[in-house]
C-alpha cells in the first residue's frame, strides 16, 4: 500500500513540478519512508479537505457573479441556480459583516425607546392638527 502511495505522489510531483520521473520517484519513496518512520504502527485519518475546496469554489462563484448569469455559473459548477444565489448571499453577508467591523471603531448608538408619545402630541408640538 505504501509503495502505491509513493508512486502516486511521484506521478503528481512529476506532473506539477515537471521533474524527471526518476527524481520524482526517489522523492516519493523518501516521503513514504518518512511517513513510516514517524507514524509506524498507528492508524491515521486524513480528512478530505472538501470544505477548503468548496470555499475556493464559492469564492470563484461570487467573484464571477453578475446580474443574470446564475444559470450559466450553475451549469458550469454542476449546481442549481438557487444554490448559486445562496452561496452569493452568504458571501455578501459575510463581506458586509467584515466591512462593518472594520469601519466601526465603537458600537452603534442605541436608539431611545419610544416613551409612549401619541401622534396627536407630536402634531400639537408642531403647532396644530388637534
Amino acid at each position: 500500500m505504501l509503495q502505491g502511495l509513493a508512486e502516486n505522489m511521484a506521478v503528481h510531483m512529476a506532473k506539477k513540478y515537471q521533474t524527471p520521473d526518476e527524481q520524482a520517484m526517489e522523492i516519493g519513496n523518501y516521503l513514504a519512508d518518512c511517513l513510516v518512520d514517524h507514524w509506524k504502527g498507528q492508524t491515521i485519518y486524513i480528512p478530505s479537505d472538501s470544505s477548503y475546496k468548496r470555499s475556493a469554489r464559492d469564492i470563484e462563484i461570487c467573484e464571477r457573479m453578475e446580474r443574470g448569469n446564475a444559470h450559466e455559473i450553475a451549469a458550469e459548477f454542476g449546481l442549481s441556480f438557487v444554490r448559486v444565489y445562496q452561496i452569493n448571499a452568504r458571501y455578501l453577508a459575510e463581506k458586509r459583516k467584515n466591512l462593518n467591523t472594520l469601519t466601526s471603531s465603537k458600537p452603534p448608538a442605541k436608539h431611545p425607546k419610544n416613551r409612549g408619545l401619541q401622534a396627536h402630541n407630536i402634531f400639537s408640538a408642531r403647532g396644530g392638527y388637534d
